[in-house]
């Protein structure tokens, strides 16, 4: 009788241990997962930023892209490999100018921009270093986009200045396309929002235009008129 209560407390004691296993097995925290390493970052670049993001004479090598296009799609992590290989060497720079940052631009929704580097196609890529602006014709590879921000580009002729999208004409195309982008948002608000007939919405936009023309005409002719000299 006594062995077999001995028998049952080793089994109940035994058991005891087999749930506690099973608990701390249940509630313990399973070792984290290795992390991989960052990628490098690719900047976003639109419209309204891009001024201030090259305005200081940094090195960009810029990408144009659509998302609709297949190629860009293909060829976005070869261009990730592109930016890690520069961002590896920008640590290794001793002064800013030896630097070449890498960003992209969604060709597609910022017409603007694009207009102003005459893009007739995607992907198209870009090297702005200050007021120097050098397109690649390059082979799309790692090695032939990073031999071009680095060195290749000096042996290649800028886009000239007047063409370029820091010379007069790139700034007019900039503007005019977003003078067109903001005339049809406002033309679909008027309507769609404010109620507006379509005639109505055209008479107010073309009215706001030509007292705007007015304005500029005759401000531009204040300032150029010089005083007659007695």
């Amino acid at each position: 009788m006594r062995d077999s209560r001995l028998l049952l407390l080793l089994l109940a004691m035994l058991g005891l241990l087999g749930n506690c296993g099973a608990v701390c097995a249940l509630t313990s925290t399973p070792p984290a997962a290795a992390e991989g390493p960052t990628p490098a970052p690719i900047a976003q670049i639109e419209s309204g930023t891009f001024d201030d993001i090259v305005g200081d004479g940094s090195k960009w090598l810029i990408e144009f892209y659509a998302p609709w296009c297949g190629h860009c799609t293909r060829f976005a992590p070869t261009y990730q490999q592109v930016a890690e290989k520069l961002h590896a060497q920008n640590a290794k720079a001793k002064r800013q100018s030896d630097m070449v940052m890498v960003g992209k631009v969604d060709g597609a929704a910022e017409r603007a921009l694009s207009s102003r580097f005459n893009i007739q196609g995607f992907p198209s890529f870009y090297l702005t270093s200050g007021w120097s602006v050098y397109k690649y014709d390059g082979d799309r590879t790692v090695e032939g986009l990073v031999a071009f921000a680095t060195e290749g580009h000096v042996d290649k002729e800028p886009v000239p200045f007047m063409r370029s999208p820091f010379g007069p004409i790139g700034q007019m195309k900039g503007g005019m396309v977003k003078v067109g982008v903001w005339s049809v948002n406002s033309f679909d608000y008027l309507v769609n929002d404010r109620g507006y007939s379509q005639i109505a919405a055209a008479i107010v936009l073309g009215s706001a235009g030509m007292l705007l023309g007015t304005f500029l005409i005759i401000v531009i002719g204040l300032t150029m008129v010089k005083p007659k000299a007695d």
